[in-house]
């Protein structure tokens, strides 16, 4: 699976890696798994360092609004993307950020999995004094 995750319940976050090829097909199975396994609401660090996307920016965007219903009444949870830049990874990243802005989550961009995991650290202990959507 060109998405995999590993959860921690204590903390209630996922940490998926996705590497290889990555297409609309591979992402929505990483959401139906995250609804099935009970952790859509987790918060997740997306390590897509060592993916190339193979899908057209609109068609994540949308799936991500549509599986948007699955947190209607439950808080939404802080998301830390690691991503290149000067990648189509990124861009992506990018417009997720600002998709998620709209919603009224914080997404983040890192360059490592590392400054990812502080980031989620800072914002769930509410220690983070930087911006809210943006990148380290």
């Amino acid at each position: 699976m060109p998405v995999s995750y590993s959860v921690d319940h204590r903390r209630q976050r996922i940490h998926a890696v996705a590497s290889g090829a990555v297409n609309v097909a591979d992402f929505a199975a990483y959401i139906a798994a995250r609804v099935k396994d009970g952790v859509y609401d987790y918060d997740q660090l997306l390590d897509f360092s060592g993916a190339t996307l193979d899908v057209a920016s609109q068609d994540v965007l949308n799936m991500v609004r549509q599986a948007r219903h699955h947190l209607a009444k439950k808080p939404i949870p802080f998301t830390a993307i690691v991503a290149k830049q000067g990648t189509a990874t990124y861009g992506l990243a990018r417009q997720l950020c600002t998709l998620f802005d709209f919603e009224g989550a914080s997404v983040h961009i890192a360059d490592s999995v590392e400054a990812a995991t502080v980031w989620l650290d800072e914002m769930r202990s509410g220690t983070h004094g930087g911006v809210r959507n943006g990148r380290t």
